[in-house]
């Protein structure tokens, strides 16, 4: 499974539990502007990881042109319309952006630590 699926399916695990407590123990608000910024950040990191794909495949042109400025703008168009015309929580909104980045990390260590690991033998133990 490639990385850029473990960390959309890690976020998404971490997504539903935050949005079942979010449910229970906050406002409406603050749990549309979880679910509005698990969304924006979501397809943010999708159309990231897919143009950084296409800069490591040798389409460099078609991976730069205008990704950052536009994917910024678009991010950024994206808060300010869920904040004004959905009535969301900006925190809740910042909460749920928050989520992919978080998951980053875990899965990239244990993808070091997978491919650094020295016992193939599959018992965990040393060989």
């Amino acid at each position: 499974m490639k990385i850029t699926n473990k960390i959309i399916i890690l976020s998404l695990i971490f997504f539903v539990i935050l949005y079942t407590v979010c449910t229970i123990f906050f406002n409406k608000s603050f749990t549309a502007g979880v679910l509005c910024g698990y969304l924006i950040a979501g397809l943010n990191f999708f159309m990231l990881s897919r143009k950084i794909k296409n800069a490591f495949e040798g389409k460099i042109f078609s991976a730069l042109a205008f990704n950052t400025q536009i994917r910024l703008l678009g991010t950024g168009a994206a808060v300010w319309a869920a904040y004004e015309y959905l009535h969301v929580s900006m925190i809740g909104i910042l909460v749920g952006i928050s989520v992919v980045p978080l998951c980053i990390l875990p899965v990239a260590i244990h993808h070091y630590r997978s491919e650094n690991d020295d016992t193939s033998d599959g018992c965990g133990g040393s060989a």
